[in-house]
């Protein structure tokens, strides 16, 4: 599995199914590029290409900060893969 920090390599279509499958609900492809560029940190984790997990934080830069949302694909819950350190 490949942990990317960043989502210039992200297919937001594709993250907006793993939301509903996951299932956390319909989030439209802008509605989570939004959110997540705007988060202070975000991980995505990927097999064999396909998103499998996904996660963020937002914050004040300074003392505050939440974690609002980790998404991890069916087939892969219960394994480990939301709270694994990468």
């Amino acid at each position: 599995m490949q942990w990317l920090f960043e989502d210039s390599r992200i297919d937001w279509v594709e993250l907006s199914e793993l939301y509903r499958i996951a299932p956390l609900g319909i989030k439209p492809a802008e509605h989570l590029k939004l959110t997540y560029a705007n988060s202070m940190h975000k991980c995505f984790v990927l097999d064999d290409g396909r998103i499998v997990g996904a996660g963020r934080v937002v914050g004040d830069g300074r003392d505050t900060a939440y974690l609002c949302d980790v998404v991890v694909h069916p087939e892969l819950q219960g394994q480990g893969l939301g709270k694994a350190r990468c």
